[in-house]
């Protein structure tokens, strides 16, 4: 199983995301819609001298929502992104991270930006996205 397979797995698990369509690199036109996106990176963070690495993996959680001059939208597209990130934030604590198998385990996954705004389009839709990263072990060999 890739890394971007087992994330999207693990978010499945979000109450939050659980009743959606949870799609890899492509959003849909739709509000209420979400996609994970993962950012190109310099893997590896530490090499040790059995051949395990420590690495990182980052990745975005996008969203179409709707928006418009109703200050209410905005509000529900925050208080989903809170509620996104206290959810993530209870999984690094009771220590609930993404099964990534074949030598490889989660260590941690933590919210790196807040939700925000990244583009409003006219038909009062937004494009919002959360930046997350997980940092994991690999074994040697």
């Amino acid at each position: 199983m890739t890394l971007v397979e087992s994330v999207m797995n693990w978010l499945q698990t979000c109450p939050e995301l659980s009743g959606g369509e949870l799609n890899l690199d492509w959003l849909p036109p739709e509000a209420r819609s979400y996609s994970v996106i993962v950012i190109p990176c310099d893997e590896i963070v530490k090499r040790y001298t059995t051949g395990a690495t420590k690495r990182k993996f980052l990745f975005y959680v996008a969203s179409r929502e709707f928006l418009s001059d109703d200050i209410r939208d905005a509000q529900e597209n925050y208080e989903f992104y809170e509620t996104f990130s206290k959810w993530v934030e209870q999984q690094n604590l009771i220590d609930n991270l993404p099964d990534l198998g074949n030598g490889r385990r989660a260590t941690s996954i933590k919210v790196t930006t807040s939700g925000y705004p990244l583009q409003v389009s006219p038909d009062k839709k937004a494009v919002y996205q959360i930046q997350l990263r997980m940092d994991y072990k690999q074994s040697g060999g």
